[in-house]
């Protein structure tokens, strides 16, 4: 007498394990594009903020925004922190102008000092802003920080 048994049957479920293994593939090959893209976009990024990390005589903690999602803004983008503590804003006003001459001398176009006065909230605030190539440069120096920020 004859038994059925699952080795004389041709697999029901191996289709649809192929597919699924497929459309799993395809997803992982999409994410790992999206990052490759983002990855690369970065680098220009990545490569001016230290050059600028050199040209202002460093100690700037450098961070990165390079995720983008498709409504972002300013993205990607780098961003460089440097702790101060500035007494007033004549303090802050004479290392942002050596900042300029530092940025000038290496080829950056400088617009100068925009604002060095006193905001709500902050007792010290000065601010200035740069171009290289095609990427704004900010810096702001409140009482207590450099926050300089690179974006497109």
């Amino acid at each position: 007498m004859a038994t059925k048994n699952s080795a004389s049957k041709p697999g029901k479920f191996k289709p649809l394990l192929i597919v699924v293994g497929v459309l799993v593939g395809v997803y992982v090959l999409f994410l790992a594009v999206m990052t490759a893209s983002d990855w690369y976009k970065i680098q220009p990024y990545k490569k001016l903020a230290t050059e600028l990390n050199q040209t202002l005589g460093g100690g700037y903690k450098i961070g990165y925004t390079w995720k983008c999602e498709l409504e972002s803004t300013n993205c990607p983008s780098a961003r460089m922190l440097k702790d101060a503590n500035f007494k007033d804003n004549e303090e802050a006003k004479a290392l942002i102008n050596g900042y300029i001459s530092s940025m000038k001398s290496a080829g950056y176009d400088v617009k100068g000092i925009s604002i060095c006065e006193p905001r709500v909230g902050f007792s010290v605030y000065c601010s200035m802003s740069a171009k290289k190539g095609s990427n704004t440069i900010t810096i702001n120096a409140k009482q207590n920080f450099i926050g300089i920020d690179i974006q497109p």
